[in-house]
């Protein structure tokens, strides 16, 4: 699959990918690739609560006090 994930322009941790160098490969490996295997994504789809720190693989990002990693 090579298309954008239908949730970039509302999802809340995709402007953290964009703004933090190291968290790069996240965007290019699931927002802009393979995203119905982000976990994110999933929880959308089913009508789900999704964490602010939830990443596209199921584990939480540490946020430090301004709300960035």
């Amino acid at each position: 699959m090579s298309s954008n994930c239908p949730n970039i322009s509302s999802c809340p941790i995709f402007p953290l990918f964009q703004l933090n160098g190291s968290l790069k490969a996240w965007q290019d490996r699931y927002c802009q690739a393979a995203y119905t295997l982000c976990e994110r994504y999933k929880r959308s789809v089913d009508g789900k609560m999704t964490p602010m720190n939830l990443l596209p693989n199921g584990e939480m990002l540490v946020l430090g006090a301004k709300g960035q990693p």
